[in-house]
């Protein structure tokens, strides 16, 4: 089993500046490849990948020799990133786009160890130091926590910090299955989690404040002229003419995108933590969620992007199978908001405004959200209702619009034009009025 772990890391000004010229390293090797890619369609030649690879690395003697003084794990990186883009995009399956070129401002990373035997060297628990090839000995913001050998180690640099991301092979883990009662969690807006248990886990509510920042400044950098090219003597290198005042609106945007994510994590971690290591629990179930769906919606897609509830689950998942507990995911059509975890009677239509779930068949008086995770926790037990074609427990989904397969009614009522529709209501009112007069 291999694990991730990032690292922040604390070099000097010396090291800053050496990591910068590896990451353009790693950033030049792929634009290269990428430009002789293009050429060869405009040809209508076909491409080898290998043939250019042999021919960038016979280049670096003669034309790029400002590379031979760095590490050429960062080329190799850069070039296989490229051979990935290549495969996607001749995949059948994925259909992804062609190999697109990176610019200076988004991608800051590189692979600076890639094999096993270099892993084993670069790293020193006692002084707590990363030491890197053409780069030296970097002090790190703290220890590997995990015990293994280190298979690769990714630099990479967000908001103008410099992290260490470490691929660890910590062997085969023989984890006991855990056995006990069972956890149903009912995701949402108002609160993040709420638990079949009584326990509520809030969203994060303090990001508001960096939510206001990151306006003005994303506003700021839409208010520049340089941005758009209008003061720039040559129309097609915009990025080349931008500023610095520019660059500084950026480096904000940067720093406090990195706060908030920083802070909805700490909050996901912690939530996830407690929640796996809960004494007495075998299975965790929640329900699945249409959430690419749900961000469409106009008036929730802000709320639902600020929450993050993908990446709550992913952690939730693998926090879990680490702990030896069971992670379940019930049918995304299980009405468990509709239900009630009573005497399991299902309502025939429940609005989002209802925030209690009152039962008229045995008076239970609960929680909306916290009656929806007891019935996700007796999911087996209840089981999937029957429906007839006229009572469907789920509708419509994320963006509103009606996805149950096998429709057995007729479609939606067409609507009429409002001149029909003026028409008809006369012809109405003259057959009532003729009514009248008849009696």
């Amino acid at each position: 089993m291999i694990v991730a772990h990032k690292i922040a890391l604390a070099p000097n000004d010396k090291q800053a500046h050496l990591l910068s010229k590896h990451c353009g390293y790693n950033r030049f090797a792929h634009n290269k490849m990428v430009r002789w890619f293009k050429n060869a369609r405009k040809r209508k030649k076909r491409f080898d990948y290998f043939a250019s690879a042999k021919r960038f690395r016979r280049l670096k003697f003669t034309e790029f020799r400002w590379a031979l003084s760095l590490s050429q794990e960062a080329s190799e990186s850069g070039m296989r990133d490229f051979q990935n883009a290549l495969n996607r995009y001749f995949s059948k399956k994925l259909k992804a786009g062609p190999p697109r070129f990176i610019s200076r401002h988004r991608k800051h990373s590189y692979l600076a160890i890639a094999r096993r035997s270099d892993g084993a060297k670069c790293y020193d628990s006692k002084n707590r130091k990363l030491k890197l090839p053409k780069v030296g000995e970097i002090n790190m913001r703290e220890r590997v926590r995990f015990a293994g050998d280190i298979v690769q180690v990714t630099i990479s640099r967000r908001a103008g910090r410099w992290f260490a991301s470490f691929g660890i092979d910590i062997g085969d883990i023989d984890i006991p299955t855990l056995k006990g009662e069972t956890l149903g969690i009912d995701m949402g807006l108002k609160t993040l989690a709420v638990c079949s248990d009584d326990r509520e886990y809030e969203n994060p509510k303090n990001l508001d404040k960096y939510y206001r920042k990151l306006r003005k400044v994303e506003k700021a950098l839409a208010r520049s002229r340089i941005i758009h090219g209008k003061e720039c003597p040559k129309r097609k290198h915009n990025e080349r003419c931008r500023g610095k005042r520019y660059a500084r609106n950026l480096l904000r945007k940067q720093k406090i995108s990195a706060k908030i994510q920083a802070v909805r994590d700490a909050i996901h971690h912690n939530a996830t933590s407690a929640l796996a290591m809960t004494s007495g629990i075998g299975t965790i179930r929640v329900e699945t969620l249409n959430v690419a769906g749900m961000r469409r919606n106009k008036h929730l897609s802000v709320a639902f992007h600020r929450a993050g509830i993908s990446g709550f689950l992913e952690k939730l998942e693998n926090k879990t199978r680490m702990a030896g507990i069971a992670f379940e995911k019930v049918d995304r059509w299980y009405p468990s908001t509709k239900l009630c975890s009573g005497c399991g009677n299902k309502k025939i239509k429940m609005a989002l405004s209802e925030r209690t779930y009152r039962c008229f068949s045995c008076g239970l008086v609960l929680d909306r959200d916290l009656n929806a995770a007891r019935n996700i926790a007796n999911y087996n037990e209840n089981g999937r209702p029957k429906t007839d074609a006229g009572d469907r427990s789920e509708s419509l989904n994320g963006r509103g619009g009606t996805i149950r397969p096998g429709r057995t009614q007729a479609g939606p009522k067409k609507r009429l034009s409002r001149r029909r529709r003026r028409n008809e209501s006369q012809l109405e009112f003259c057959f009532a009025d003729d009514i009248v007069r008849r009696e």
